[in-house]
């Protein structure tokens, strides 16, 4: 994803980051996306970053999910497990 300006993550301590937070298109975080939530206006992606537990609300970001929710819709990729 899109991580914006880095002292916005650094400084990241709640709340609902918004799709305008996370300047320019580059990728460059990479993050586990846990699950959805809604509030009073609309969906959340609720992200799972790798700072630990004193990061963020508790470890975890919560992004507006309009548009490419800062470039974590751009990416996505998953585990495929092949049973042989």
């Amino acid at each position: 994803m899109n991580a914006g300006e880095p002292n916005l993550w650094k400084n990241y301590k709640g709340g609902v980051m918004e799709e305008a937070d996370c300047a320019g298109q580059s990728l460059d975080h990479g993050v586990l996306l846990v699950g959805l939530e809604n509030d009073k206006d609309g969906p959340l992606l609720i992200v799972k970053n790798s700072w630990g537990s004193r990061w963020g609300r508790e470890g975890f970001v919560y992004i507006r999910a309009t548009g490419v929710a800062c470039g974590i819709r751009k990416m996505a990729s998953y585990p495929l497990f092949i049973k042989q």
